[in-house]
């Protein structure tokens, strides 16, 4: 019987960008994988299709390593290798001082471990779920939500400008003075409460609940078409039933 955690949602898919299928038993599995039929109509024995970053589908063929081959070649890296004792760390109950460790004496530790983690402290870089980030309550009649402005280290304009036309506004430190919130150091978005890549927006009441149901919309119209398929599918003696329970969030946070 199907189930429906082994169903790959689309935004599961998203985070994939470069997929590869060998044969597969039905077309749906194609689809599931490839967002496309034809890998059901592989050969198999390294038969594939891989897609690569949107582009178009290419066939490929996967060649074998029998696990004697893969241990050949694993005993010849091993041989070749020069091993540096100096850069060994062995995870020891406790170091000579007492204290527990890693192998290594504090006064060992790499010097650039502290500037890192000063860093962290400083910039507050490091990634958080906008569920979990501190959020000031929001004037009435709004809503607060962190968004993306940073990916991989680029400023992620089409999403930032894309909210801001539609109605999202930018929230400042300097709103809240009684606060600490961290802010964004520099640039264009200098002055504005920021955390990791994310940034604090205010957005109307009316806008907020028209992207909910316009996203949720989508997420029901995909899930009928996954259903759709899934009935065409389906045998008689393994029957697809239908539970679920659908609903859309965004970065907020439960004060706001």
């Amino acid at each position: 019987m199907y189930k429906r955690q082994d169903v790959i949602t689309g935004t599961i898919k998203a985070n994939f960008p470069s997929r590869l299928s060998y044969k597969v038993a039905s077309k749906f599995d194609s689809r599931t994988i490839l967002n496309e039929m034809g890998a059901e109509q592989l050969l198999g024995s390294g038969d594939m299709l891989f897609l690569e970053n949107g582009a178009n589908l290419k066939r490929l063929h996967g060649g074998f390593l029998s696990e004697g081959e893969i241990e050949k070649v694993v005993k010849s890296i091993k041989e070749q290798a020069i091993f540096d004792q100096k850069n060994e760390i062995t995870l020891e109950e406790k170091n000579d001082n007492g204290s527990m460790g890693f192998g290594f004496d504090d006064g060992e530790v790499d010097a650039l471990y502290t500037k890192a983690v000063n860093i962290v402290i400083e910039q507050q870089k490091v990634w958080t779920p906008p569920s979990y980030l501190y959020t000031p309550n929001a004037p009435n009649g709004y809503r607060h939500r962190w968004v993306r402005i940073e990916i991989l280290g680029f400023v992620d304009t089409k999403n930032i400008q894309g909210r801001l036309r539609s109605g999202y506004e930018l929230v400042r430190a300097d709103e809240y003075p009684e606060e600490d919130f961290p802010v964004v150091a520099d640039g264009k978005y200098a002055g504005v409460i920021g955390h990791g890549g994310l940034v604090l927006t205010r957005v109307p009441e009316e806008i907020a609940q028209q992207r909910t149901e316009y996203y949720m919309k989508q997420a029901q119209d995909q899930q009928a078409a996954i259903d759709a398929d899934l009935a065409k599918e389906q045998h008689k003696s393994m029957p697809i039933t239908v539970d679920r329970d659908t609903r859309v969030t965004f970065g907020g946070s439960k004060k706001s």
